[in-house]
């Protein structure tokens, strides 16, 4: 058997085996995947792809997989330990992985490599453009001018802002979020919050490769108020709404406290799916 790092430059060969979300992160900073092959000329055995994660108030650098893939329990027990190597060599001392569907023989490698399963409840949330559109009320709920989509800013400015953002550590699911083309924005969607012409929040959303809709990040700060995180998701919404057919996929996902409290909040008759999470000490 024979590990090999997928990359930008190869990453074309490992369309059959990942999803096609996964494989458009493949060259991003913080993503890696690894694959094991029996005979390089043929498919994989496995592939696992994960990100490396920096955890505000943690020491300990984490790392979540996001993509797994394995032809068998021992394929799946031999790319774990491949990937361990790697983990450790990053510095990385947490992994945990949400497993949404029910591979027995992924299940068996985890927990004997030392994983702990429960059941939980997923941090994504998925829903259609029509189930959103009763966010925005009735009678007059425009934005405020102050909140502005991204196309209206230039790429110097967007830039700027963004770099603001990051002094401010909100950078939600988007820890190279300085390092991403314009182009991976969806710009007319995605929005600010200008005061006094200073940028003090976003929300960011990513059109995927299977067309979905993914809110990367959604965060404010004085002299933002959270009314003002409302007015920016109801500007998202209505934008949505206008250029996109109601049954367009929207992806949720939080990553902190505050968010899932917000998301909570918002979308409190959403069912979320159950799912189990693998976790592991290093």
């Amino acid at each position: 058997m024979k590990c090999i790092m997928i990359s930008e430059e190869n990453k074309s060969q490992y369309v059959d085996q990942m999803d096609a979300e996964m494989l458009e992160n493949i060259g991003r900073k913080y993503y890696r995947a690894l694959a094991l092959h029996e005979d390089v000329e043929h498919a994989p055995q496995a592939v696992v792809v994960w990100k490396i994660l920096h955890i505000p108030n943690e020491k300990k650098t984490a790392a979540e997989i996001r993509w797994f893939y394995a032809k068998n329990e021992a394929t799946a027990g031999s790319i774990l330990a491949e990937c361990e190597r790697e983990f450790v060599q990053e510095g990385i001392r947490r992994v945990f992985f949400e497993c949404e569907d029910e591979n027995e023989e992924r299940k068996a490698a985890l927990k004997d490599h030392g994983y702990t399963l429960q059941m939980k409840e997923s941090r994504e949330l998925v829903m259609t453009v029509a189930e959103l559109i009763p966010l925005l009320g009735t009678g007059d709920n425009q934005p405020p001018s102050y909140v502005k989509s991204m196309d209206q800013s230039t790429f110097r400015q967007v830039r700027a802002d963004i770099k603001n953002c990051m002094k401010q550590g909100r950078m939600g699911a988007l820890e190279d979020l300085d390092e991403l083309p314009f182009e991976w924005f969806e710009p007319e969607v995605s929005c600010v919050i200008q005061i006094e012409g200073n940028i003090c929040g976003f929300l960011v959303v990513h059109r995927t490769a299977k067309k979905r809709l993914a809110v990367k990040l959604f965060t404010a700060w004085r002299p933002a108020t959270n009314q003002d995180l409302i007015h920016m998701i109801r500007f998202a919404i209505q934008k949505v709404q206008a250029k996109y057919d109601p049954k367009t996929q929207v992806v949720i996902r939080t990553y902190d406290a505050a968010g899932e409290a917000l998301v909570k909040k918002l979308f409190s008759k959403a069912e979320r799916r159950k799912l189990q999470e693998a976790q592991k000490n290093l």
